[in-house]
C-alpha cells in the first residue's frame, strides 16, 4: 500500500502531511506556535489502512517571509568506536 500520511515530531511540534488522492499533492497542517527556521523531525509514515512504520529524520524548512517549506531527508550514519580497554563505545555521527 501507498504512504497516503506522514507525521513529524521535533519537541513539542507536530507536522502533518496528507496526500490529497484527487490532485496527488501533499498539503502540510503546520502548527501556529512553529517559527520560521529549520527543524529535525522523526517522521511516521501512514498507509491507506491506517498501518504505520517509522519512516526517517526530515529537515523541514519553514519560510513565511516567502510562503515557503520545504522537506529534505537527513542523510546521516552512526559509526562506533572503542574508546578504553573495558569495552565502552561511544557513538560517533557526522
Amino acid at each position: 500500500m501507498a504512504v497516503t500520511r506522514l507525521v513529524g515530531y521535533a519537541d513539542e511540534l507536530v507536522i502533518d502531511f496528507s496526500l490529497d488522492v484527487a490532485t496527488r499533492e501533499w498539503v502540510a497542517t503546520v502548527p501556529k506556535e512553529m517559527i520560521d527556521g529549520t527543524y529535525i523531525f522523526d517522521c511516521i509514515a501512514y498507509d491507506e489502512a491506517g498501518n504505520t512504520d517509522y519512516s526517517c529524520k526530515m529537515l523541514f524548512t519553514f519560510d513565511t517571509k516567502n510562503l515557503d517549506c520545504k522537506l529534505e531527508k537527513v542523510n546521516y550514519f552512526g559509526d562506533f568506536k572503542k574508546v578504553n580497554y573495558y569495552g565502552k563505545f561511544a557513538e560517533v555521527l557526522m
